[in-house]
């Protein structure tokens, strides 16, 4: 059976990124190609680093929109 456990959640500091708008993005699943880009020009920490990153004709495996979302993570925390 699985072992399901609670973490602690994840905020900006506001203090850090300023006005929150600016860092928060739509469910990735309605975000079309033209608004992403816009998302990514709002703030070097916007969301949508994490839910939906860029993909790039020179992804690999072992560099990819999951690898650098994870790095964002890394990096912002």
């Amino acid at each position: 059976m699985a072992v399901i456990k609670p973490f602690r959640g994840l905020r900006f500091n506001p203090e850090k990124v300023g006005d929150l708008n600016r860092v928060m993005a739509p469910p990735y699943d309605i975000i079309s190609e033209k608004e992403q880009e816009e998302l990514y020009g709002k703030h070097p920490c916007n969301v949508i680093r994490l839910e939906l990153g860029r993909r790039t004709s020179s992804d690999t495996e072992q560099d990819n929109r999951y690898t650098r979302s994870a790095e964002d993570l890394r990096q912002w925390r």
